[in-house]
């Protein structure tokens, strides 16, 4: 097997992504006991969450030759992928260049930094911009993903969303399905379902040396991970506890739309390293019809948006998060319109909303 540290893990393409999208813990060679019942499995690494960071990772990680467990606590991945519309930001790639459409990686970059407000970590932010075209490629030439004909969108967006197609819908739904299909035919993963972690297991100078699960079959279960644990488990935007903590009550009663299961064991579980959470009261969010629970997304930078008095409220100039975070502030009921025109209904982007 190669060898498989912190540092080899991030320096290859997707995995490192999906690294810094997660909460990576570098391991020892110490490892915790099991408790005397508890099953005990042996693995060089060990990914928790089945969402599209957390497969990605696991493929890579098992094509390096390490021996890889998939946990994931619900009987399917129902993570907030499936709930994505399948949107790649990304520059400088095979789908851009057969279409003929140019972007620079410093464009790229400064645009993600400014959407931020400089509040993105410059490296990581780097790391994205330089590595996003190498992890478009894997998804197509590793996972099989094909990407849609891109649509010119409005700022920040411009030429490079690169939308997941197939029959599936939304696109995350496509995406997590064909990654979910390589992790099961891979002979170096498993993949353990109803598989809930409760804890980190470390040694006293706080090196992560697996977790320990129970299981909705096997009880409880000690996973050892040779080469580190990646955790890989989604926000905590469904623990109303934690959002009023984080982000203030009024984004409490927000309406929420993604997987109802994302309760914030990502951090409960971390607290024992002392980890440095930031950026905690950020989040992302969008527009969203009440009665069809859809996101018209970017459809809101092509109309004028009202309050329910008919007055002009807000700079349609802004992206829709940085709209769905102020109208709640802006409108006391939490309501507002969108007013078109024909000339616009002729726009892809605002006829694929529309449709939603």
């Amino acid at each position: 097997m190669n060898s498989l540290n912190r540092r080899d893990a991030l320096k290859s393409g997707l995995f490192g992504a999906a690294a810094a999208a997660g909460t990576m813990l570098g391991a020892g060679a110490a490892e915790a006991k099991p408790a005397s019942q508890a099953k005990d499995y042996k693995f060089d690494f060990v990914v928790v969450g089945a969402g599209c960071a957390g497969l990605s990772a696991a493929l890579e990680a098992a094509d390096q030759g390490a021996k890889v467990a998939v946990l994931e606590k619900m009987g399917m991945p129902f993570g907030n992928t499936i709930y994505a519309g399948g949107i790649f930001n990304a520059t400088n790639t095979y789908v851009q260049k057969e279409q003929g459409l140019t972007d620079t990686v410093d464009a790229f970059y400064e645009d993600m930094m400014k959407v931020s407000q400089g509040r993105g970590d410059p490296q990581l932010t780097r790391v994205y911009a330089d590595e996003s075209a190498g992890a478009v490629q894997w998804l197509h030439d590793r996972v099989g993903i094909n990407f849609k004909k891109i649509v010119k969108e409005v700022w920040p967006g411009l030429v490079r969303g690169h939308v997941v197609d197939g029959p599936k819908k939304p696109g995350g739904a496509q995406l997590i399905t064909q990654l979910l299909e390589q992790v099961k035919k891979n002979p170096k993963i498993k993949f353990f379902t109803n598989t809930k972690v409760i804890e980190l297991l470390k040694t006293p100078t706080l090196e992560c040396t697996g977790v320990r699960a129970v299981s909705k079959t096997e009880g409880e279960v000690v996973f050892h991970a040779k080469g580190g644990v990646l955790m890989a488990t989604g926000g905590f935007h469904a623990n109303k506890e934690m959002v009023c903590k984080y982000m203030g009550g009024g984004v409490a009663w927000m309406p929420l739309r993604g997987s109802p299961y994302l309760m914030g064991e990502n951090v409960e579980l971390t607290r024992p390293f002392f980890p440095y959470y930031m950026n905690m009261d950020q989040f992302h969010g969008g527009p969203i019809h009440a009665q069809t629970q859809a996101n018209p997304s970017t459809l809101v930078n092509y109309g004028v948006i009202v309050g329910t008095n008919g007055d002009r409220i807000i700079n349609e100039a802004k992206t829709y998060v940085e709209m769905a975070k102020e109208l709640p502030v802006i409108t006391r009921n939490n309501l507002a319109y969108i007013v078109i025109d024909s000339a616009v209904l002729e726009n892809d982007t605002v006829a694929t909303r529309l449709d939603r």
